[in-house]
């Protein structure tokens, strides 16, 4: 059998790997694993491989990661694979073997569907995607898989948790391996002394406690960016672009774009960014981002052009304003 397996969630691919090669049932020798992406990689051996019988005539299972025959080659990259090679790989993909489960995969999108062997392995494949799980989906799967590890984390915790995931069940399955070392209690303070949040995360929190009004999140999230000797100044600049990102993608989802499109447009990598974006966005209209722009703008100029000897208490100043407490 023959599978081909996509996507850029990496944790789900491994786990159907996972899967399949569990249940081939293999000796360890039967096993074989290729890269295409290793300078090491030889073409011949993986084609050696496919067309010998495993350990003492049992069951066989190859696993190749990112095959540099499913991809066009990169500019000045040379060629790598031979054309008599590439036949002799297509006739196996017409009749492959009954002994042998052939698992062709990418983690980052990387296969080029235009190819002709792509289209033949497609065609003659048990095929899979496995794109990054929407928001909702995300929290969903992340949250079932934080609660069976940790059994008694608590709801903060948690929720902390699948914010700092970025996205992706990998960076959630290696902050428990992380809390794993620690014997609890999983409260939020100790989970978040254990597992430190990235300075986009911590931003991107700031700006939706803003937007909800929440002052006593949006002072703790400051005075955790002012222990981390972030500026002022930098703390505004940076609210002020995660504010600009919110309007822009406020305005391009108001005229129908797609979301590819709004990554292409907002040079932004990740999809999850964006339908995180489109989720803030349900309850703020473009005035309400023009008001908080214009608020920042006037709070850097105060700044810059008076003598502030407290610019923390400058910013919880403005805070408590721009909360409307």
């Amino acid at each position: 059998m023959i599978y081909l397996i996509r996507g850029d969630e990496s944790y789900l691919v491994q786990k159907e790997i996972a899967k399949i090669t569990s249940a081939a049932k293999v000796e360890p020798m039967g096993l074989v694993r290729f890269n295409g992406c290793s300078p090491t990689f030889k073409m011949s051996a993986f084609l050696d491989e496919l067309m010998t019988f495993g350990f003492f005539a049992s069951k066989k299972v190859i696993v190749f990661k990112d095959p540099p025959f499913l991809r066009v080659a990169k500019k000045g990259e040379a060629k790598r694979i031979e054309d008599s090679d590439l036949r002799l790989l297509s006739d196996y993909v017409a009749e492959p073997s009954v002994d042998i489960e052939l698992i062709f995969y990418e983690e980052e999108n990387h296969f080029d569907s235009k190819l002709k062997l792509y289209k033949q392995i497609s065609d003659n494949a048990r095929t899979y995607s496995f794109a990054t799980l929407k928001p909702y989906q995300f929290r969903k799967e992340a949250g079932t898989i934080i609660r069976s590890k940790l059994k008694n984390i608590d709801e903060q915790a948690v929720d902390y948790l699948i914010e700092n995931g970025e996205g992706k069940l990998e960076k959630i399955y290696r902050d428990l391996d992380l809390l794993s070392l620690y014997e609890g209690p999983y409260d939020l303070n100790a989970v978040r002394s254990l597992i430190a949040s990235s300075l986009e995360n911590d931003i991107f929190e700031f700006t939706n406690a803003i937007l909800a009004k929440d002052l006593p999140k949006s002072n703790k999230i400051f005075n955790d960016l002012i222990f981390q000797n972030i500026s002022v100044f930098y703390i505004i600049a940076t609210l002020a672009a995660q504010f600009r990102f919110l309007n822009q993608v406020s305005y391009l989802t108001a005229e129908h774009y797609g979301i590819e499109d709004i990554m292409a447009i907002t040079k932004t990598k990740s999809s999850f960014r964006i339908e995180n974006a489109q989720a803030t966005l349900k309850n703020f209209s473009n005035a309400d981002f023009l008001a908080l722009l214009s608020e920042l703008s006037l709070l850097e100029q105060q700044f810059k052009t008076n003598d502030v000897l407290d610019l923390k208490n400058r910013f919880a100043l403005f805070l408590i304003k721009i909360t409307g407490v």
